[in-house]
């Protein structure tokens, strides 16, 4: 075909343009996956279940999340004697029995809800935490409305007492006037077995403190907890727990948002503490350590505290469902308050803070690192909005990365993860319908531009021949990224699964067909979230691995204490079981492996 000098050159010139305009849009991603690794915890893939409806608890399997926790308002005034509880100002600070119809429908007795929560949780494999009362009272009736004159102590209320110290019973009298927690942790381990044997794994000591004034009027009544009275009741609840069961977590503090974090929002006595501590997370760390060396016993395995950001766009605040362009930008921007030490956000949190970033991660961390050693970190409500707009699938995400980055223990929406909430679960727990995820060993990854781009990478301990990469575009236009791997392994391809703005669910994309020393280049859509399986062998599909139910069944007068009864399991998984004897008798073990669809173990 005879074309002109002319053309020619015109589509010479073209070319080179077009080869400029993409190199200024290129992003380059530098992988490090001979880099020394460090474990993602599984249980920062969670959800709270007091949030969900009973519909939407029961479908959220095919996120595969990590943790479960059975906390927040309502569990601050529970009765687990006769499983009553309190709305508080949530709803006309109401005594009903809510708890035993929501999230679950409860089995009758004493700690009923508790009992089906954690059965649920465990069956599914969660990590569950359940909320114990601290505030000084629980509801005693399901009668409705409490008025402001039936203010504890009243009729209405039965007082906490957080040990009991009398023998213990599994039928609590219900005519005194007094509920004992340590007696209900004594049901769950006698049930369950304690949390190394199969029973509840973390215990949070109740829930925002710093607004019992508000949220628990009629319980706690008006006036403001102080920093000591939070102190005080946390090791004294945390010391009772631990004489029950030495081996279950404590989730502590448990701070609304970051005044509380500041100076136990505004405490009266916040002046005595001041003078030692930068800010409230270290007196309580600080204090809670001297209280714990005082007992002999760690108090605290677990700083909790819970994040709705209070970023805003154009004035309005990204923790809603707004989705105009102000709100959706600052949504996206809003995860680099919880790393990012260059970041400030449009919120009053500014001015709280002197005008310096957040950089609230890595702020608490040093915190336990200088006054509470090895306590590890929760964040046992967060919400970043956008239900149903693909900029809350970018942004939770994003902030799902940040937590395994950070080395976060724990985390738990507190918000239904549904339609693009539920995207970013997927993203990292269940990419392709097979319950393929995320690596569960991080390893650093270098990103020139925080503000754009967002990228975490990890490698995977049970196939050693994938590395994962999560990549987030923040910019309205395709990007074309160039990613390097860095160490010994050689990566010949992989698979690319994930959702873009217009898209409502993850689908799998274009894979990546080449891999030149180590060194690719990939298309970032528009506003999109990807998960690059790479891998050392060529690869078209994932691993679909088999699950089956294990069931187990106890003969004679014992019973199973460490099982995981009627847990998915994928096929080939070997459960250590034990056998508590009723009477006398040695403890007997015995182990099996789900290679059948139900699987029985009979120890006598």
């Amino acid at each position: 075909m005879l074309i002109s000098k002319v053309t020619q050159l015109a589509k010479l010139t073209t070319a080179l343009v077009l080869i400029v305009n993409v190199s200024r849009a290129q992003i380059q991603f530098a992988i490090n996956a001979g880099a020394p690794v460090k474990d993602i915890s599984p249980y920062i893939y969670g959800i709270n279940a007091i949030s969900q409806s009973p519909a939407v608890y029961a479908s959220l399997s095919d996120l595969n999340p990590g943790s479960d926790r059975l906390g927040g308002n309502r569990l601050t005034g529970y009765n687990w004697e006769t499983n009553a509880s309190s709305a508080g100002a949530d709803y006309h600070h109401q005594n009903d029995n809510w708890l035993t119809l929501n999230p679950l429908q409860a089995m009758s007795g004493p700690a009923g809800t508790l009992r089906s929560f954690h059965e649920y949780a465990r069956s599914l494999g969660r990590y569950s935490i359940i909320q114990l009362p601290m505030a000084g009272y629980v509801a005693a009736d399901i009668s409705g409305a409490v008025s402001e004159e039936q203010t504890a102590p009243s009729a209405r209320w039965k007082r906490v007492q957080f040990r009991k110290e009398a023998p213990f019973t599994l039928q609590p009298d219900l005519s005194d006037d007094v509920v004992y927690i340590d007696e209900c942790v004594n049901l769950l381990v006698y049930y369950y077995g304690k949390a190394s044997e199969g029973g509840v794994r973390g215990y949070s000591l109740d829930n925002e403190p710093g607004l019992w004034n508000s949220t628990h009027a009629r319980i706690f009544g008006k006036t403001r907890v102080t920093g000591s009275e939070i102190i005080e009741k946390n090791a004294e609840l945390a010391r009772a727990i631990k004489d029950v069961d030495e081996t279950a977590e404590t989730f502590g503090l448990v701070s609304w948002g970051y005044w509380e974090m500041h100076n136990f929002s505004g405490a009266s006595d916040w002046d005595q503490f001041k003078t030692g501590y930068d800010w409230a997370v270290s007196a309580y760390l600080g204090e809670m350590k001297k209280k714990s060396d005082e007992a002999g016993v760690r108090l605290l395995d677990v700083l909790a505290i819970h994040w709705y950001p209070e970023a805003r766009g154009g004035g309005v605040r990204i923790t809603t469902n707004d989705s105009t362009t102000a709100v959706v930008q600052a949504r996206l921007q809003a995860p680099r308050s919880l790393w990012d030490p260059t970041y400030k956000e449009d919120s009053w949190l500014m001015d709280l803070n002197g005008g310096t970033p957040l950089n609230l991660l890595p702020q608490v961390s040093r915190s336990i690192d200088k006054w509470y050693p090895e306590t590890k970190l929760a964040i046992t409500e967060y919400s970043f909005g956008g239900t149903s707009h693909w900029s809350g699938a970018l942004a939770m995400a994003d902030v799902l990365g940040v937590f395994a980055r950070e080395g976060v223990y724990t985390a738990n929406l507190h918000h239904p993860p549904v339609q693009f909430l539920a995207q970013a679960f997927k993203l990292y727990r269940n990419v392709d319908g097979h319950f393929n995820g995320f690596g569960d060993r991080l390893v650093p990854s270098s990103n020139p531009d925080s503000t754009s781009f967002s990228i975490y990478s990890s490698l995977d301990s049970k196939n050693p021949k994938h590395l994962h990469l999560i990549v987030i575009n923040k910019k309205e236009s395709s990007v074309n990224a160039e990613f390097s791997l860095q160490g010994s392994k050689n990566y010949v391809g992989g698979l690319v699964y994930g959702l873009a703005a217009g898209e409502s669910s993850i689908s799998k994309k274009n894979a990546v067909q080449s891999i030149q020393n180590n060194s690719f280049s990939y298309p970032l859509p528009a506003y999109s979230m990807l998960h690059f399986i790479l891998s050392t062998d060529k690869i078209t599909e994932l691993p679909q691995p088999i699950y089956h139910e294990l069931t187990t069944v106890s003969v004679g007068k014992g019973r199973i204490v460490s099982s995981e009864n009627g847990i998915l399991l994928p096929e080939g998984t070997e459960v250590t079981l034990r056998q508590k004897p009723r009477r006398g008798g040695a403890l007997l073990d015995g182990a099996v492996t789900s290679n059948r669809r139900s699987q029985a173990l009979r120890l006598q």
